[in-house]
């Protein structure tokens, strides 16, 4: 018997020779850029802002001057909302108390996991997101 992972390896071999992408399961990530400018509350460090992207509503930290949190704003313990503010200085359950991270560590529960988040970049005064 054939391990999986070698059929799976030849089917999408023979399929991308014929002209097909085979999925996994997952949609492609995308790529969404959003001018800088216009995400009012992210001009500073530790600035943020609630934005809803392709259905899903993203919380946005300006951690650096270089770099920009993308998470999903929604407790991992029993998906309660969070909330952020700068003079907190962590994110905050609004239920259990639960606290993370500016990039969604948990600090601690009584959640156990950490925030969703996606990959963000700064490119010639955009924020750019893969969803």
């Amino acid at each position: 018997a054939l391990p999986i992972s070698f059929i799976w390896t030849l089917l999408a071999s023979l399929a991308a020779g014929a002209g097909f992408l085979l999925r996994t399961g997952a949609a492609a990530a995308k790529k969404v850029a959003i001018d800088l400018s216009k995400l009012s509350g992210l001009e500073k460090v530790g600035g943020s802002a609630i934005v809803s992207i392709k259905k899903k509503k993203i919380l946005f930290i300006r951690t650096s001057e270089k770099s920009i949190a993308a998470l999903k704003p929604e407790c991992t313990h029993q998906k309660c909302a969070v909330q952020y503010k700068k003079k907190w200085g962590e994110i905050r359950c609004t239920c259990h108390g639960s606290k993370f991270t500016t990039t969604g560590k948990v600090l601690n529960g009584p959640a156990d996991k950490d925030l969703g988040s996606y990959p963000t970049t700064i490119e010639d005064g955009k924020l750019v997101v893969k969803i």
